[in-house]
């Protein structure tokens, strides 16, 4: 009779293990390890809660934003299609009036000319000018300077004139004729008085700094201007006297503004 034996246990192998040895922690007096670790989670605790109010916060703000944002996207929406719908009901009952120049032959050629003498260039500091343009009723230089009738002085001296301000003076809805410069030169030449050269520096949109910068570029060429006039919005009389640089010159004279 055999008697069976447990198997031999296999022992496994023999290795050593280095056990750091335990630190000395030193607390506070009156601080236990228990009271440090409760303070430990008090301040994790307060830490997340600081978050999770700040995340709070956070995606308040953007709802706060997004629904103020769809407002005035809904503000602005209404308003223009009130304001389309109003200006068509205007439109609709509003009676057609003709512009008081429509009875005239030369109106149709001369808002041809109007809109073709709207093409501009590049000028700096005053930033455009018009360019130049050969026609029938509006005239403009080589300079982009509107076009004055007026004689042309023969032999001695000429006393120039300058005109300076906006679309007025540039005389928009006006033929060459009829712009202020041209009836100016006009009146003059009714009185004799024909040794006078009118140069128009109006132009359309410009403001009072573009004028009195084109009249500086004017002084710096040595031009003499001994009467420079403006006409614009919002413009005042004043007395006009040449930069302290210009005194060498011989312009003399005062600078009107009109309003």
């Amino acid at each position: 009779m055999r008697v069976a034996t447990p198997a031999a246990r296999e022992t496994p192998p023999f290795r050593w293990e280095t056990v750091d040895a335990p630190r000395t922690v030193t607390l506070p007096p009156g601080l236990s390890a228990t009271d440090a670790h409760s303070g430990r989670e008090v301040v994790t605790n307060r830490v997340r809660r600081w978050v999770a109010r700040g995340w709070l916060g956070l995606r308040t703000a953007w709802a706060v934003c997004g629904v103020t944002l769809a407002l005035l996207v809904a503000l602005e929406a209404a308003y223009r299609i009130q304001s389309g719908v109003r200006k068509g009901v205007a439109s609709a009952t509003r009676p057609t009036v003709p512009h008081p120049y429509t009875p005239q032959q030369w109106w149709p050629a001369y808002q041809g000319e109007l809109q073709a003498s709207f093409a501009t260039q590049w000028e700096p500091y005053v930033y455009w000018r018009r360019q130049p343009q050969v026609g029938r009723y509006v005239n403009v230089d080589s300079a982009g300077h509107r076009r004055t009738a007026q004689g042309v002085a023969r032999g001695g001296a000429v006393r120039r004139v300058f005109f300076f301000g906006g679309s007025t003076m540039w005389g928009t809805g006006a033929r060459d004729e009829m712009t202020i410069p041209s009836q100016v030169a006009a009146r003059l030449a009714e009185r004799g008085v024909g040794d006078v050269a009118i140069t128009n520096f109006g132009e359309t949109g410009y403001v009072f700094t573009q004028s009195l910068l084109e009249l500086e570029f004017e002084l710096r060429r040595g031009s003499l201007a001994p009467a420079a006039t403006a006409r614009g919005p919002g413009l005042e009389r004043r007395r006009f006297r040449p930069p302290r640089r210009y005194s060498g010159t011989r312009c003399r004279g005062h600078l009107r503004f009109h309003r």
